[in-house]
């Protein structure tokens, strides 16, 4: 499991809610094939706006099945912000998501090759 918050730091392990991360990128570093986590990789996400590079523009391509849940079902998600010229995420894996929303990307989430998306 990987903890995400707006108010977390990449220094941080996020194997907590107590000591999340700041980005995704850092969650998939994690579950990365040289990283600790297991598969599924679950990532946790707090309500908030997450925005750049590390956020939003990224590819997905775990070997596992990946999870980003955001902590709450109703407003305010979860949200990825991103620029209109680019994707949100680029998937390559497989990939639910529950609870997260996009706003300004060029198209949200990109599913390439036979990777599976849950919404």
């Amino acid at each position: 499991k990987c903890y995400m918050s707006t108010t977390g730091s990449d220094s941080n392990d996020g194997t907590s809610s107590g000591n999340p991360v700041l980005t995704l990128n850092k969650c998939l570093t994690i579950f990365s094939p040289n990283g600790a986590g297991a598969y599924p990789a679950t990532i946790y996400v707090e309500s908030g706006v997450y925005i750049g590079a590390q956020n939003v523009g990224l590819d997905i391509s775990l070997a596992g099945y990946v999870n980003i849940i955001g902590s709450s079902d109703a407003y305010p998600y979860a949200t990825f912000s991103g620029q209109s010229s680019t994707w949100c995420w680029s998937v390559a894996s497989s990939l639910n998501v529950s609870s997260v929303s996009f706003e300004g990307c060029f198209g949200g989430v990109l599913v390439l090759g036979a990777s599976r998306l849950h919404v």
